[in-house]
Formats: C-alpha cells, sequence, structure tokens
C-alpha cells in the first residue's frame, strides 16, 4: 500500500509539472519575446504531428486485435477501439518531441528557469553544460520509439499495452533531461534515479500529452513541459533526490 502511495504521489508530481510550466510561463511572460524561437519550434512540430495521426492510424490499424468482451466489460471494449488513435498520437508527439530536442535545444529555457529559481546572484551552469548529453538523449528517444513500434507490430494485447506506458514514460525522460543534466554536480545520484521512478516519468509524459490536446496551448507543450520538468528538478535538488 505505502509502494502504491508513492507511486501515486511521483505520478501527480510529474503531471502537476506541466500545469507548473504554464503557470510558470504566465507569471514571468517577459520570457516569452526572448525564447520566442523555440515556441514557434514547438508549434511547428506539434502542427506537423497533429496533421500526422490520421495516417499513421490507418498504420497501426492493423495491429491492434478487435475484442469481443462480455456486455458488461463492454466500456472496456469501447475504450480498446481507441487504441489505434492512442497509438499513432503517442508515437507522432514522440517524434515532434525528438524533432524539438534536435532542431532547438532547449538550452535557452533551462536557463531561464534556473536564472528565475535559483536567483541572479547566484551561479548557474554554462550553456555548454547544458547542452551536455544531446546526441545521447535523442539517439535513446529514437532507439525506444522504434522498439515501442516493434512491440506494436507483435499484435498482441500485452505488449501493445506496453508499448503504450514506454511511449509515455520515454516522451517524460525527454522532458526531464534537458533540465536534469547542468545540475549533475548538485543533485545527489545520477539520472538513472529518474529513470527507475516510472510513476514520475508517466506522470510527465501524460502531463505532456493532455497539454497537447489542448487548442493553441497544445503548439507550445514542449517548451512548457521541459520548463516544467526543469521547475521539478530545481525542488529535488532543493530537497535531495528521492529514491
Amino acid at each position: 500500500m505505502r509502494l502504491l502511495l508513492k507511486a501515486l504521489l511521483d505520478f501527480l508530481r510529474g503531471f502537476g509539472a506541466s500545469i507548473e510550466g504554464v503557470e510558470f510561463l504566465m507569471t514571468h511572460r517577459a520570457l516569452w519575446r526572448p525564447l520566442a524561437l523555440h515556441f514557434g519550434a514547438s508549434a511547428v512540430v506539434m502542427l506537423v504531428a497533429s496533421l500526422a495521426v490520421l495516417p499513421l492510424r490507418g498504420v497501426v490499424t492493423p495491429y491492434v486485435q478487435s475484442l469481443t468482451l462480455s456486455w458488461y466489460l463492454s466500456p472496456l471494449e469501447w475504450a480498446w477501439g481507441a487504441t489505434p488513435w492512442l497509438l499513432a498520437s503517442l508515437l507522432t508527439l514522440l517524434l515532434a518531441e525528438i524533432a524539438y530536442l534536435a532542431a532547438a535545444w532547449p538550452a535557452p529555457v533551462v536557463a531561464a528557469v534556473f536564472a528565475i529559481r535559483r536567483g541572479h546572484g547566484h551561479d548557474h551552469p554554462p550553456m555548454s553544460t547544458i547542452a551536455g548529453g544531446r546526441g545521447r538523449l535523442i539517439f535513446a528517444l529514437a532507439v525506444c520509439s522504434a522498439s515501442c513500434l516493434v512491440l506494436v507490430w507483435t499484435a498482441s494485447v500485452a505488449w501493445i499495452f506496453v508499448a503504450i506506458l514506454g511511449m509515455i514514460v520515454t516522451s517524460g525522460a525527454g522532458l526531464l533531461y534537458p533540465g536534469w543534466q547542468p545540475a549533475i554536480g548538485v543533485v545527489p545520484g545520477s539520472f538513472r534515479s529518474y529513470l527507475v521512478r516510472g510513476p514520475l516519468l508517466f506522470g510527465l509524459g501524460t502531463g505532456l500529452f493532455v497539454l497537447w490536446m489542448i487548442p493553441i496551448v497544445g503548439l507550445l507543450s514542449l517548451p512548457v513541459g521541459v520548463v516544467g520538468a526543469t521547475c521539478l528538478t530545481l525542488r529535488e535538488e532543493r530537497g535531495g533526490a528521492r529514491s
């Protein structure tokens, strides 16, 4: 029971980071102009992703088996019918995140959050530190995306659920890493301590997906998610990384 409550708390903290990202940018509207290029890059890739969902759904559909359940389980059968759309949406969201990180690594976004949350009088990591690990992260996200797609191709109900969970957790990790990278020297442990906390990453990924579903806001959801994840990282730094 205690582990379940801890997992629920981690999920809520991760999901809440998305809301915090929106609140942060609404409170510090002076950042909008300096970060305009990042907002623009996010809008482009998210718009392309939105247009790609329907064609990709047609590609995924043959691999999703139909389910016939008893009448009292019909809501589950109805929900399963939306699986092709969910798979296509999560896959395009993950690909959009990879494209955003490759085209516009959010170093200025992370630096702005560090400056405000820590205070301008404190030492801040150089931009070269924030840019560290860019290639490794993009490669890891690409490998995870391909792995989840292979799981879908198995046409197994169980593996499709694993693929859904995997894509959500992977998208959460992609948001968290840029803000975590410059804090390596002050956060106890390593990024592995976050990777083993699936509910936290699941919450971040779920928050990103929900933001994407909101009109207008969804176009800016990637930098918003990075802001929220960075704020979360700085709270972990103050309290010590939880294991």
